[in-house]
């Protein structure tokens, strides 16, 4: 099962088990679905009772300084943005998720994003 930082939501389909993780916090919410270090689905959502536009943004640290960054197009309060570039693959143990929702495209370290740690 993969097992990621956070709150963690076991679900089997088909037989075969999955995790989901979701976190929430200043204004975002990540989810990642997976199943040991294999990421399925990353997504990109506003937490409830928030409107957000912005440049949605997903990044993966995967220690060493080596950040891979994913963004969208302006979005006007968009639901929920699945973050292709980073979905369907395996990951390091240990590798950062953060994601959020800023007014440039910058490669920072947003004091409001979002992060979730992914390990076996």
């Amino acid at each position: 099962m993969a097992l990621v930082a956070g709150a963690v939501l076991p679900l089997v389909t088909n037989g075969v088990a999955s995790a989901t993780v979701a976190k929430c916090g200043n204004g975002t919410c990540i989810k990642v679905i997976g199943k040991g270090l294999h990421v399925s689905d990353v997504m990109v959502s506003v937490q409830h009772g928030h409107v957000r536009s912005g440049y949605y943004f997903a990044k993966v640290r995967y220690g060493g300084g080596n950040i891979e960054w994913n963004w969208t197009d302006w979005q006007n309060g968009a639901p929920v943005i699945y973050m292709k570039g980073l979905s369907s693959r395996n990951y390091p143990d240990g590798a950062m998720m953060c994601a959020g929702v800023e007014k440039t495209q910058e490669p920072l370290d947003y004091p409001d994003e979002i992060c979730i740690k992914i390990h076996k």
